[in-house]
C-alpha cells in the first residue's frame, strides 16, 4: 500500500515484480523472473547485429550470432542501449570489427575460388571437347602430341598437333605423352614404343572413370617410361 496526491490510500499495481513489468515477472507469487524478458532482449540485440553488419554486405542467420562466442559482448553490449540504435551500432562495429573484417574477407575469398572453379571448368570441357573433335573427325592422324595441364585447380588432358607413328613413339620413349585415335591404336604404340612386349593397362587413375579431362591408356611393359598412350573408349 502507498499514498499518493490523489488518495491518501492507493494500490501499486506493479509491486510484485519490483516496480518493473517490462523486464520482470513473478508467475507463482513468490520469486521475480527475467527470462522470458531476456530472451527477447538477447533475440533483438542479435536482430540488430544482424542489420548492421548487413549494411557492409554480410549476411548471417540468427543462429550464427547466438551460437558464436565472438557476438557474445556486442550482443551483451546491445541489450545495454536499448532501442539506441546509433548507440548499437556503433558499438557493434566497434566490437565486431576484427570479426566483421575476417568474415567479409572469408566470403570474398570464396566468391572468388567459386569463379575460378567455374572458369577451370569451362578450360577443362573445351579441352575435352577438342580432343573428341581431333580423334573422331580428324583422320589425317592417328596420334597427336598430348599433355597434362596442371594450371588449375584439377589437371587435365590437353591434345595438340597430329604427328606420324614414329613421331609417337619417340615421345613416349622420352617420357611424353600421346593421344590416339584407338583402343587398339595406344595398345599397339605402347608396345612398340618397348621392344615389342605386352604395355600396361589399359586403366584410369583411380576415381577418375567418370571425370571429364582424365582418360583410359596404356603404358609401355612395366612402365619403364612414365608416357601415357591415352584413347577414348
Amino acid at each position: 500500500m502507498i499514498e499518493s496526491k490523489n488518495t491518501s490510500i492507493g494500490c501499486n499495481a506493479v509491486a510484485y515484480c519490483n516496480n518493473n513489468a517490462v523486464n520482470f515477472a513473478d508467475r507463482d507469487g513468490h520469486s521475480l523472473s527475467a527470462a522470458v524478458a531476456s530472451a527477447i532482449t538477447t533475440a533483438i540485440a542479435i536482430a540488430i547485429i544482424i542489420a548492421v553488419i548487413a549494411e557492409v554486405g554480410i549476411s548471417l542467420t540468427t543462429s550464427s550470432v547466438a551460437n558464436n562466442s565472438d557476438y557474445s559482448s556486442a550482443i551483451s553490449q546491445v541489450r545495454s542501449f536499448g532501442n539506441n540504435y546509433s548507440l548499437s551500432k556503433k558499438a557493434i562495429i566497434s566490437l565486431l570489427s576484427a570479426t566483421i573484417n575476417s568474415t567479409y574477407n572469408k566470403l570474398k575469398k570464396q566468391a572468388k575460388s567459386k569463379a575460378k572453379n567455374i572458369s577451370d571448368t569451362i578450360v577443362v570441357v573445351t579441352a575435352d571437347a577438342e580432343i573428341k573433335t581431333k580423334t573422331k573427325e580428324d583422320r589425317g592422324y592417328n596420334y597427336w602430341n598430348a599433355w597434362i595441364d596442371s594450371t588449375g585447380t584439377s589437371s587435365f588432358v590437353r591434345i595438340g598437333s597430329g604427328i606420324s607413328k614414329e613421331e609417337a613413339k619417340n615421345r613416349m620413349k622420352k617420357n611424353k605423352n600421346v593421344f590416339c585415335s584407338s583402343q587398339n591404336k595406344a595398345y599397339v604404340l605402347a608396345k612398340s614404343s618397348y621392344n615389342n612386349k605386352v604395355p600396361v593397362g589399359p586403366e584410369i587413375d583411380k576415381n577418375k572413370e567418370n571425370t571429364i579431362g582424365y582418360y583410359y591408356h596404356y603404358h609401355v611393359n612395366k612402365r619403364i617410361y612414365k608416357s601415357h598412350a591415352w584413347f577414348l573408349l
